[in-house]
């Protein structure tokens, strides 16, 4: 583990307009360690349609009790990672292991 993952909730806050309007709050932070995806998880699909294409894999030690949801994001240093897949196996006790795509800014 090697690096400090900030875990950011992503919230959603009605617009007065009838519509919502979304931002994000830090949650907590982790230490972590972020690598590759093996390329059998870097697409993952429902009746062959891409439900989880990701670029990046964050492990967390030990494993967050807190909930992490798709949408929610992930800063490193300057770089910031969506949650695709929030679980993905084998997680176990020890960790978490989360399937991120690197947003570019």
């Amino acid at each position: 583990m090697n690096v400090t993952a900030v875990h950011k909730n992503k919230v959603r806050s009605p617009d007065s307009q009838g519509g919502y309007s979304y931002s994000f709050s830090t949650a907590t932070s982790y230490v972590a360690r972020l690598s590759q995806p093996s390329s059998g998880i870097r697409t993952l699909q429902d009746m062959g349609k891409d439900t989880g294409h990701v670029d990046h894999e964050l492990y967390i030690s030990p494993a967050p009790t807190a909930t992490i949801k798709v949408g929610n994001q992930f800063v490193i240093g300057t770089r910031t990672f969506e949650v695709k897949i929030p679980n993905l196996t084998p997680s176990i006790a020890v960790y978490r292991k989360i399937g991120l795509l690197e947003l570019q800014t």
